[in-house]
């Protein structure tokens, strides 16, 4: 165990840095990603959803599945 900082070494940019690291690390431990879902038939233009963007489709002839948009056309990520 740490042993405890005085408040002038609490308000240091160092161990703001540090506080702000320690949160980011939290969010991303307890966030997970959410995809936009949609059905094939109301899925977005993969050309004005743009290149790298990724959704769920429900109902893909696959079976449901992530696709990504190449910026033409969706593919299924798998």
């Amino acid at each position: 165990m740490r042993e405890p900082r005085r408040l002038e070494e609490l308000q240091s940019p160092e161990a703001v840095r540090e506080v702000q690291e320690l949160f980011k690390e939290v969010v991303r431990s307890l966030n997970a990603f959410r995809a936009p879902i949609f059905t094939v038939a109301t899925r977005p233009d993969a050309a004005q959803a743009g290149q790298g963007a990724i959704i769920f489709v429900s109902d893909a002839a696959a079976g449901s599945n992530l696709q990504g948009s190449t910026g033409t056309a969706w593919v299924s990520l798998g």
